[in-house]
C-alpha cells in the first residue's frame, strides 16, 4: 500500500511529538492533565495514554530532538509560544533531518532508494 509522506507524520509522528509535549509539561512543568490536553488540543484520555506509554510507540527521539521538545515545551509553558507552532516547528525539524523519510521507507514498500519528495 502506498502512503504519502502527509500520512506518515499524521500516524507516526505527530503523535510521538504530541507524547513527548505531553509528558513534558506533566512531568517537569506540573501541567495537569487537563490543562495539558487543552493545550495540545487533546481529550484527557489521549494525554493519560500518552503519559503511560500507551499511544505513539514506534517513534522514539534522540536527545537533540528531545531537548528541543523541552525548549519549546519551556515557551509554551510560559505562554510564549503557542502549543501549535511549537508543533509544527518540531514537525519541520523532524523532515529536516530526515526522520520522517526514515519512517516513511520503513513503512511503505514502494518508496525507492534516494527518494527526496519531501524536500521538492
Amino acid at each position: 500500500m502506498r502512503i504519502l509522506p502527509q500520512e506518515v507524520e499524521l500516524w507516526y509522528v505527530l503523535p510521538s511529538i504530541r507524547s513527548e509535549f505531553a509528558k513534558t509539561l506533566v512531568t517537569v512543568y506540573g501541567f495537569s492533565q487537563k490543562r495539558t490536553a487543552k493545550l495540545l488540543g487533546l481529550t484527557e484520555a489521549a494525554v493519560s495514554q500518552y503519559l503511560n506509554s500507551k499511544r505513539a510507540q514506534y517513534l522514539r527521539f534522540d536527545n537533540p530532538v528531545k531537548e528541543t521538545i523541552k525548549k519549546l515545551a519551556a515557551r509554551v509553558a510560559d505562554n510564549k509560544l503557542e502549543a501549535s507552532v511549537a508543533i509544527l516547528r518540531i514537525c519541520k525539524l523532524l523532515k529536516r533531518i530526515g526522520v520522517v523519510c526514515k519512517v516513511h521507507k520503513d513503512k511503505d514498500p514502494y518508496v525507492k532508494e534516494g527518494c527526496d519528495i519531501c524536500f521538492k
